[in-house]
């Protein structure tokens, strides 16, 4: 499994309520696009493939943060 760089793990750390909220209660407040596909673009690189999404869905946005979620998580324990 891929892990987190130290810049991209610094990057989402912006992101830990939406992340956190996302994670326990199942929705989350909005992020700016660009971020939005900023965050697309790391999760595409620690799957190893292109993660397609519309960054305009908000379940698509919130599926999104959800999936990352489980590499932010393991690179805060490091």
């Amino acid at each position: 499994m891929e892990k987190l760089t130290k810049e991209e793990f610094e990057y989402l750390q912006k992101f830990e309520t939406q992340i956190n909220t996302a994670t326990k209660s199942d929705y989350m407040r909005g992020i700016q696009k660009a971020d939005v596909e900023k965050i697309g673009k790391i999760y595409s690189r620690l799957i190893g493939q292109t993660y397609t999404f519309n960054s305009s869905c908000s379940r698509c946005i919130l599926k999104l943060i959800k999936l990352i979620s489980s590499y932010y998580y393991d690179g805060r324990e490091d």
